[in-house]
């Protein structure tokens, strides 16, 4: 995450790039398959939300790195008085970047447990949330 220490890493930026989701991916991937895995033992689903919770994962990695990586707000700059507060130009985008793509991650796993026919959805989460690991790689912003 520092640039000092990304300088000391005999790698390039791409390849620390792909370390720095490689964490995040595999955390949310186990935190999500086990959040399904509770459900499917509770009863009443089916155990393909296992996969839908692991593919989940990707995207959710994806959403925590473009929002590490984000621009910082700049509070210099004219400040307009809102609805919900003061907000300076553009701090609404600065503050959800990375927020939509865990919700498009999360929404197979949702429509698997909505509708209980995960087995119909595994294949579109899985390639839906590999599309949102490498735009999340590829668009994060860098310091």
């Amino acid at each position: 995450m520092a640039p000092s220490l990304d300088a000391l890493l005999p790698i390039s930026r791409t390849a620390s790039r792909w370390v720095h989701v490689a964490l995040p991916v595999m955390l949310m991937g186990l935190w999500t398959t086990a959040a399904a895995g509770f459900f499917v033992l509770a009863g009443g689903f089916r155990v393909e939300l296992l996969v839908l919770g692991a593919a989940a994962g990707g995207g959710l990695g994806a959403g925590m790195l473009r929002r590490a990586f984000r621009q910082q707000e700049d509070l210099t700059k004219l400040v307009y008085l809102m609805q919900l507060g003061r907000s300076g130009p553009a701090m609404l985008g600065t503050r959800i970047r990375g927020y939509v793509l865990c919700l498009f991650a999360l929404a197979p796993l949702a429509l698997g447990m909505l509708f209980n026919a995960p087995e119909v959805l595994v294949t579109p989460a899985v390639v839906l949330n590999v599309v949102l690991l490498v735009i999340g790689v590829t668009t994060a912003d860098r310091p």
